[in-house]
């Protein structure tokens, strides 16, 4: 079995237990493909988002002033995407919508991975496989980015979309 298929089996397996809706392994063992770009479900996705209070906002002058920022997600209910940064790749959007709302999901579980017993998994798949210098970000945020990054690339939307509503309903 290859790494991402252990990923997929692994977090998968994890999440199911934990309460988090997520597809069959099958399917998601296919990760290591990038998630299309499905207008409908980034849509769908964001007016989740919306109903369960988080303020998004596209394209703000920081955006402008940091060509290489994609987006962020606050620990207060607000995510910024920079849209017009990613060019014309949606699929490259896509993501970062994923990843920003598994933030989402992390900051309404207490601001801590979803997924804690697989942080060495996924830190490593997002560095390995996906390119992520982890260098980049401080210490204290690397479990989080990690997992945010490999489950943005294994989930599709509506996975993130269940695990936000179940996570982050008040």
């Amino acid at each position: 079995m290859n790494l991402l298929n252990r990923v997929a089996t692994t977090a998968l397996t994890a999440i199911a237990a934990a309460g988090f809706a997520a597809t069959s392994i099958a399917s998601q063992a296919q990760a290591l493909e990038r998630q299309p770009f499905v207008e409908a479900e980034s849509v769908s996705l964001i007016r989740t988002a919306q109903r369960l209070g988080i303020k998004v906002v596209v394209d703000p002058a920081e955006c402008k002033e940091n060509p290489g920022l994609m987006g962020y997600m606050t620990n207060r209910g607000k995510l910024v995407l920079c849209a017009e940064n990613h060019g014309d790749d949606l699929v490259e959007f896509a993501d970062t919508i994923r990843h920003e709302l598994i933030h989402a999901v992390q900051f309404c579980i207490g601001n801590r991975a979803i997924v804690p017993d697989q942080i060495e998994t996924t830190r490593g798949f997002a560095q390995t496989d996906l390119g992520w210098d982890i260098l980049g970000y401080p210490t204290e945020q690397w479990d989080t980015e990690g997992e945010a990054r490999t489950l943005a690339h294994v989930w599709d939307e509506s996975d993130v979309e269940t695990a936000l509503t179940r996570a982050c309903t008040r």
